[in-house]
């Protein structure tokens, strides 16, 4: 569980977001929309301490997160980065493994458990044909799955997951959102995604970025509910 208290996140002088109080439940698909500019991704960064508020905290599992170790985090929370570090000459696999990290010992050598969860991992991504492919011979679908591949191996109650679709043709996208709405039956699932066709059929909860704020929709009708939302907010409307 993700929460916060009078939480402020600014890039530069501007303040992208005002957040009085904010709980994330335990489970669940929650997708993350807005328009570009708006702050989806410096949101995520902050949920997944890789940025500090301006103002504000942020708990994990009731637990400032200042108080949490990196090992002890990073086996709770996992993120996926819509613009991937990965190193062009790994094989697929040991791309993939780099998600066990949290849990390897002090030899840093992967166990037989460690190998099994990988290559279930990839064959249930039905990638396990990557396994010994160069990651920059890789097509940039394929690049996105096993960074998908990744996260998930590393085995945390909270995925963050930024743009994970963006490169994916349509029966790939769908499928996505499909494994992440199961996934969410005993996750926590946070997706910042322009899908929103695919966030009213698959999530839980539909949360939008717009004037500093927070907003909660229903994922039935959002999209007429977005439309009127950005059209009174718009900089190009004419206002009568």
């Amino acid at each position: 569980m993700i929460s916060c208290e009078n939480l402020v996140l600014k890039y530069g002088d501007r303040t992208l977001l005002k957040l009085p109080e904010f709980q994330f439940e335990e489970k669940g698909f929650y997708v993350l929309l807005g328009r570009n500019g708006s702050g989806k991704s410096s949101f995520l960064r902050l949920l997944a301490g890789m940025e500090s508020p301006y103002a504000g905290q942020l708990f994990l599992q009731n637990k400032a997160y200042s108080t949490w170790s990196r090992i002890d985090f990073a086996q709770e929370l996992a993120l996926l980065q819509s613009k991937q570090q990965s190193t062009a000459f790994m094989r697929g696999e040991e791309y993939v493994s780099l998600g066990r990290h949290p849990y390897l010992a002090w030899h840093g050598l992967l166990s037989k458990k460690d190998r099994f969860r990988v290559k279930t991992v990839m064959q249930e991504l039905e990638i396990e044909q990557l396994a010994e492919a160069k990651v920059g011979h890789c097509s940039d679908g394929e690049k996105q799955l096993l960074g998908l591949a990744r996260v998930l191996v590393q085995d945390t109650p909270i995925l963050l997951l930024d743009e994970i679709s963006a490169h994916l043709d349509f029966i790939n996208k769908k499928q996505s959102f499909r494994r992440l709405n199961a996934l969410a039956q005993d996750k926590l699932i946070i997706l910042v995604s322009h899908e929103l066709a695919l966030a009213e059929a698959f999530a839980d909860y539909i949360l939008v970025l717009e004037n500093q704020g927070l907003l909660a929709l229903s994922p039935q009708g959002a999209s007429q509910k977005l439309e009127e939302i950005f059209e009174q907010t718009s900089p190009y409307h004419a206002k009568t």
